[in-house]
């Protein structure tokens, strides 16, 4: 990748313009204050989620978890009456069930998608 290249570039319309602008090495650009913008990071400066063993995963936070055969979004819990803990896949029922899981590894859930514009207006 070019180093002269940004690390970012906020790319958008001017608020009553139907300019389109960027601010990339050669101009001072506007960053996104007081304008509709979106901010584009290099990909190649953008680390994709690894998977890690599953030792090292946040207890209090659901995640991605893979089985050696599949993949769940699962959280993890300890049974206040016997000390059992374990990653929950699913709850139901009026007495607790649970399906659980015995991971290998985790990953972050990735960020929901970002609403539409719609559905901001209607919030």
């Amino acid at each position: 990748m070019n180093k002269e290249m940004p690390e970012e570039i906020w790319i958008g319309d001017i608020e009553g313009s139907h300019c389109r602008c960027w601010n990339g090495p050669t101009y001072g650009g506007f960053k996104g204050e007081g304008h509709l913008s979106t901010r584009y990071i290099r990909a190649d400066l953008v680390q994709a989620p690894q998977w890690r063993p599953i030792e090292t995963a946040p207890r209090d936070q659901r995640v991605l978890v893979w089985s050696g055969a599949e993949l769940y979004a699962a959280h993890w819990a300890k049974n206040p009456f016997t000390d059992d803990e374990a990653w929950i896949i699913a709850e139901w029922g009026d007495k607790g069930e649970q399906a659980l899981v015995r991971p290998t590894h985790w990953m972050p859930l990735p960020l929901p998608p970002a609403p539409e514009a719609e559905d901001a207006d209607r919030g």
